[in-house]
C-alpha cells in the first residue's frame, strides 16, 4: 500500500479517505483559508480521455458558485499526477444515509431532492448536464445543506466533446441512467438528469434501486421499457403523491418528463407545505435534525385529521390484510403448533464486490429424506431483507423465516455458479425459544466464496434499427491496453471485469458498448442495434 503523502502541493494532507484504480482522495488543510478541503488525485495513466475529463471537471466547476454544488478551489498538476481541490462537506452522502436508515422519510427525501433541483437549475441554466446523478453524488452536510458533487462526466451544450464522448458511447452509472443515455450519452440533455433524480428519489423513499443488473441486456431492456416495482409496493408508507412524482420523473420518453426543474421545485414546495406546515423557513434545520438523529415528523398530515369512517374502514382492511399476511408468513405456527413446528432463517453472505456489481442469482431449497419440501427462489435483491452493513468483505442477505415440522433437513443454496449443501436440525418453537441463539429462529449462515473469473464465450449479433433485420459481416473490436483490437485476435476474454466493445458494419454507424460482466458468468450474448449512416 502506497504511503500517504504529508503534503500535496501547498496543502497539508490530513488523511487518505479513499483509493481505487483511478486515483485517491484525501482530506487536507488549506494553507490560508483555515479550513479543510478534499483533494482528488488522478493516478490512472491509461486512456488520455480520462485525464481530459478530470481537467474538464475542474474547468466546469471552477466557474460554479452555488450553495447547492460543492465548490472547486484549485486544480493543478504535480509531477505526473493531476489534482482537484474541492470544498470539504462535513456530513454524509445520501447513499450512506440510506444504508444507515434503510430508507428516508418522505419529508426529508423531498427536501434533499429540492436541494438537488436547486443545484441542477443552476447548472442547466449554464448549459451543463451532470449525467451521473445518484445518491453517492449527493452529499448532505450536518448543517442540513444538500450538495451535488462529481461533474466528471458532465456535458456542456455546444461543446462537441469529439474526443471525449463519441457517437454511441455510453457513460454513467447504469441503474440510474435514462433510457436515451444507453443509446447515446453524447446527445442527452437536461431531461436525463431529471430522470436520474427520479431514480435517486425512488431509492431514498424505498431503500431499493428500481433497476439492478448493470449493463446486462436484460437490465437495459427493463430500463428502456420502464419496468420496475412501483414504490408503494416496495414501501407501503410511500404516499400517492410521492409515487406519482417519481413516476413522472422516470418516464421512458424525455418529452413526457417535466421539462425543467423549476416545475419540480414548485411541486415539492406545495407538498412540503401540506405535510410539514410552518417549516418554510427552517428547511436546512429539518434536514440537519435528521442527520443528527433529532428529527421527528410533524402532525400536519396526520391521519387523525381525517374522518372516522374512512379510518374505521382502513382499520378493518388492515386487520384482514394483517391476518392474511400472518398466515402467509407462517406466524400461526407460533401459537397453534409451537410443539410441532420450528422456525428457520437463511442468511447468505455474498462477497461485497459481487454484490456491488449488480444482481447475483440466488435460490434455496429445503430437502427431507431426499424430497424437496420447501423452496425459496429469487435473486438477492428480492430474496428478503438486505442487510448492507454485513462485514467489510461480505454483504448479509437474509430471507424471511420459514416454518417446517421439527426434523432433520438438508438445505441447498445456489449462489451464482456455486452450490452449497448444509445439514440442518430443526427443533420445535417451544424448544427454540428457550435458547437465546434460536429464540427468533434457527439461523443457517452460508458463506459464499469469492467468485473466480472464467473464460468468456461471446456471441454478438446486430440488427438494423429500422426494419430489425439481422446484419451480416460484422467487425467487432475489444478495447484493452489502450487500443482497439479485433475480438478474434484477443487471446482470451474473462469474466469479472468491465469490457468495451465496438461493433461496425458497412453502411452503419459504429456502436460502442460497455458491459460489466460478473465473475460467475461464462457466456455473454449481445444483441445490438445499429443505425444506418444516412439516418
Amino acid at each position: 500500500m502506497a504511503k500517504t503523502p504529508s503534503t500535496i502541493g501547498k496543502y497539508r494532507v490530513l488523511e487518505q479517505i479513499a483509493t481505487g484504480g483511478m486515483g485517491a482522495v484525501y482530506t487536507a488543510e488549506h494553507p490560508t483559508l483555515d479550513r479543510n478541503v478534499i483533494i482528488k488525485k488522478l493516478t490512472f495513466r491509461g486512456d488520455a480521455s480520462v485525464r481530459e475529463r478530470f481537467r474538464r471537471e475542474a474547468r466546469i466547476m471552477m466557474d460554479f458558485r452555488n450553495d447547492f454544488i460543492a465548490s472547486v478551489y484549485d486544480h493543478f498538476r504535480e509531477g505526473s499526477y493531476y489534482h482537484i481541490v474541492l470544498e470539504y462537506v462535513d456530513g454524509l452522502s445520501v447513499e450512506q444515509l440510506i444504508a444507515e436508515q434503510r430508507y428516508l422519510p418522505e419529508e426529508i427525501a423531498l427536501r434533499i431532492c429540492r436541494d438537488c433541483c436547486m443545484a441542477l437549475e443552476y447548472a442547466h441554466h449554464r448549459g451543463v448536464v451532470h449525467r451521473d446523478i445518484k445518491p453517492s453524488n449527493i452529499l448532505v452536510s450536518r448543517a442540513g445543506q444538500g450538495k451535488l458533487v462529481d461533474f466528471g462526466i458532465a456535458s456542456v451544450y455546444g461543446d462537441e466533446e469529439s474526443t471525449l464522448t463519441r457517437e454511441g458511447m455510453t457513460l454513467g452509472t447504469p441503474c440510474y441512467m435514462a433510457p436515451e443515455q444507453f443509446r447515446n450519452t453524447r446527445n442527452v440533455d437536461y431531461r436525463a438528469d431529471i430522470y436520474s433524480l427520479g431514480v435517486s428519489l425512488y431509492e431514498m423513499l424505498t431503500g431499493k434501486r428500481p433497476f439492478t443488473g448493470g449493463m446486462s441486456v436484460e437490465a437495459v431492456q427493463r430500463i428502456q421499457r420502464g419496468r420496475y416495482p412501483r414504490p408503494r409496493k416496495v414501501n407501503p408508507s410511500v404516499s400517492r403523491f410521492a409515487a406519482r412524482f417519481v413516476r413522472r420523473l422516470m418516464q421512458r420518453k424525455p418529452k413526457r418528463r417535466p421539462q425543467n426543474v423549476r416545475t419540480l421545485i414548485r411541486r415539492i414546495d406545495r407538498r412540503l407545505a401540506r405535510i410539514a406546515p410552518g417549516t418554510t423557513g427552517v428547511h436546512s434545520e429539518r434536514i440537519s435534525a435528521f442527520v443528527a438523529g433529532r428529527w421527528t415528523p410533524l402532525p400536519g398530515h396526520s391521519f387523525l385529521r381525517r374522518s372516522a369512517r374512512p379510518l374505521a374502514a382502513a382499520a378493518v382492511l388492515a386487520i384482514a390484510v394483517g391476518g392474511s399476511a400472518a398466515w402467509y408468513f407462517g406466524l400461526h405456527h407460533e401459537v397453534l403448533s409451537a410443539d410441532e413446528y420450528g422456525a428457520m432463517q437463511l442468511s447468505v453472505r455474498i462477497p461485497r464486490e459481487a454484490y456491488e456489481r449488480g444482481e447475483v442469482p440466488l435460490a434455496a431449497a429445503v430437502y427431507r429424506d431426499g424430497t424437496r419440501v420447501a423452496e425459496i427462489p429469487g435473486t438477492f435483491n428480492r430474496f428478503g431483507t438486505d442487510d448492507e452493513r454485513g462485514t467489510r468483505r461480505h454483504v448479509a442477505v437474509t430471507a424471511r423465516r420459514l416454518y417446517l415440522p421439527a426434523d432433520d433437513y438438508r438445505v441447498k443454496v445456489r449462489i451464482g455458479d456455486q452450490v452449497h449443501w448444509n445439514d440442518l436440525r430443526l427443533e420445535s418453537r417451544n424448544v427454540q425459544r428457550r435458547r437465546e441463539s434460536t429464540r427468533f429462529a434457527r439461523t443457517l449462515v452460508v458463506l459464499a466464496r469469492p467468485f473466480e473469473s472464467h473464460e468468456l464465450e461471446i456471441e454478438i449479433v446486430a440488427r438494423d434499427r429500422g426494419h430489425g433485420g439481422r446484419i451480416d459481416e460484422l467487425e467487432v473490436e475489444h478495447y484493452s491496453g489502450g487500443r482497439w483490437t479485433a475480438v478474434e485476435e484477443v487471446d482470451k476474454l474473462t469474466s469479472g471485469r468491465l469490457h468495451r466493445f465496438r461493433i461496425r458494419a458497412e453502411g452503419y454507424r459504429a456502436r460502442e458498448l460497455e458491459i460489466d460482466v460478473p465473475a460467475y458468468e461464462r457466456t455473454l450474448f449481445i444483441d445490438a442495434t445499429l443505425v444506418p449512416e444516412e439516418a
